[in-house]
C-alpha cells in the first residue's frame, strides 16, 4: 500500500509538522521496521524550501522510500476545486507507477500510532471493499442539488481499481460547475459519493471531526478511543498534547514547535482582467467571493472581488483563460503607482 498526501504553499509548514510527526513517533517502535512509500504531490507554487524538506524526509525512519513531484497543472481556484486537482493528480500518478492502493491523507491528518498504517491496510484487505473510511451526512444544500445523502469523507483509503468501483473520480475535474455545490467547482468526495459509498468499508479507526480545538488534556476525550488516524486539526496541539501522554514530551522536547517554520513570503500577481495588480500574503489561495447573481446557478461571467478594502476585481472566467502572471514586489510598486 502506498501512503499519499498532497500539499499546496500555504501547507508548507503543517507538511512538515506532519513528516517529522509521523516519523519521529515511528522512530520509538524500530522492531515495527521501515517499509513503507510515500508520495508527496504538490502545487506549483510550493516554497523552494520543500525540496530541502523532501531530502531530509527521505532518510526518516517511517519511509523506506519519498516520492515527490509538482503537479503538472495548476488550479488555484480555492477549496475546494484546487484540493480536488492535486488529489485526482496523487490518484493517477500512483495508479501509473504502481498500481497500488492508497492510503490518502492530507497534512491536517494526525497519526496517533505508531503502525497506523500497517493497521489500516490490515482493516482494508479484510474488509474487501474497493474503499475505505468514514461516511459522513451530506450538507442539506448539497442533498437538495441531487448529491447522494451520503459520502465517503476524502481521507481513506483507494484501492487499485477506483477507477472501476467509482469512475466520477475520474471524471470530477472535467465536470462543468454548473451544479457545482461550490462556487469554485466540486468536491471529489461529494461529487463521487453515490459510488463510493456502496463501495466502502466503514472504519472506526478514522476519525473525522470537523475543527476541534485542543486546548489540554481535558481536550483528549474528543479522540474516540479505536482511532488511529484524526482528521482534522489545523495546529499541532493534538500532536503535543499525545506526545505529553503517551511519550512523555520526547518527541517536542523543550521546543514549543516540532519544526523552525518556514516563513511563507508575500506573492505578487497581474492580470489584464483585473482591475490592479495584487498581493497574496501568506501564500494564500485566491479569496474569490461572488459579488453578482448567477443565472440559473451558472456561475461563468459572475464578478469576484479579490480584495474588498483595495478595491480589486478580477473577472473570474476571463482570468481562467488569460491566465494570471506572476510579477516581483518591484513590479507590482510600478504598476501600483500608475
Amino acid at each position: 500500500m502506498i501512503v499519499g498526501v498532497t500539499v499546496c504553499h500555504k501547507d508548507i509548514n503543517q507538511f512538515w509538522r506532519w513528516m517529522k510527526w509521523t516519523s519521529t513517533m515511528r522512530s520509538y517502535h524500530t522492531p515495527l521496521g521501515y517499509d513503507h512509500t510515500l508520495y508527496v504531490m504538490a502545487n506549483q507554487r510550493i516554497q523552494p524550501e520543500i525540496d530541502d524538506i523532501m531530502e531530509v524526509c527521505s532518510g526518516y525512519g517511517l519511509w523506506k522510500k519519498v516520492r515527490f513531484k509538482r503537479c503538472e497543472t495548476e488550479d488555484e481556484r480555492g477549496w475546494p476545486a484546487s484540493p480536488t486537482h492535486l488529489f485526482i493528480n496523487l490518484l493517477e500518478w500512483v495508479e501509473k507507477e504502481t498500481a497500488d492502493d492508497l492510503l490518502f491523507c492530507e497534512p491536517d491528518t494526525t497519526p496517533l500510532s505508531p503502525d497506523w498504517i500497517d493497521l489500516l491496510q490490515s482493516e482494508f484487505e479484510e474488509g474487501g471493499k474497493p474503499f475505505m473510511g468514514v461516511e459522513v451526512r451530506t450538507m442539506d444544500d448539497g442533498i437538495k442539488m441531487g448529491f447522494n445523502d451520503f459520502h465517503m469523507s476524502g481521507v481513506g483509503i483507494y484501492g487499485k481499481d477506483w477507477r472501476n468501483a467509482a469512475p466520477a473520480l475520474a471524471d470530477v475535474l472535467e465536470a462543468s460547475c454548473e451544479g457545482a455545490l461550490f462556487p469554485t467547482g466540486h468536491a471529489w468526495d461529494l461529487f463521487a459519493g453515490h459510488q463510493t459509498v456502496p463501495n466502502m468499508h466503514r472504519t472506526q479507526k478514522i476519525q473525522h471531526t470537523w475543527r476541534p480545538k485542543f486546548v489540554s488534556k481535558l481536550s483528549l476525550p474528543i479522540v474516540k478511543p479505536e482511532t488511529i488516524l484524526f482528521h482534522q486539526t489545523k495546529d499541532q496541539a493534538l500532536m503535543k498534547l499525545w506526545d505529553e501522554v503517551h511519550y512523555g514530551g520526547k518527541i517536542f522536547g523543550e521546543g514549543s514547535d516540532l519544526i523552525q517554520p518556514i516563513k511563507i513570503a508575500p506573492s505578487f500577481y497581474h492580470t489584464e482582467v483585473a482591475s490592479k495588480p495584487f498581493k497574496i500574503a501568506q501564500g494564500e489561495y485566491l479569496p474569490w467571493k461572488k459579488v453578482g447573481p448567477s443565472i440559473g446557478g451558472v456561475q461563468a461571467g459572475v464578478l469576484r472581488v479579490i480584495d474588498p478594502a483595495n478595491a480589486i476585481f478580477l473577472d473570474f472566467e476571463a482570468t481562467q483563460k488569460k491566465g494570471i502572471r506572476k510579477i516581483t514586489a518591484e513590479e507590482f510598486e510600478v504598476l501600483t503607482r500608475k
